[in-house]
């Protein structure tokens, strides 16, 4: 995490924070206020789960 923090944080810096790395459009404010660090915007990031074949899901159920 701490490497996407910096990465934020640089995108900060060279004033390309909140634009996505992948498609270059705005990154929704909601998506910026929960994942500060977002360096893709929705789309992008589903597109990318879809191809790594991840369904974004990495959380394991709780045990009941």
């Amino acid at each position: 995490m701490p490497s996407k923090i910096q990465a934020a944080l640089k995108r900060v810096r060279d004033e390309s924070f909140g634009i996505c790395t992948r498609c270059e459009r705005e990154i929704g404010q909601r998506r910026l206020q929960v994942i500060p660090w977002a360096a893709l915007c929705v789309r992008c990031q589903e597109a990318l789960e879809r191809e790594d074949g991840n369904d974004g899901d990495q959380f394991l159920p709780l045990a009941a």
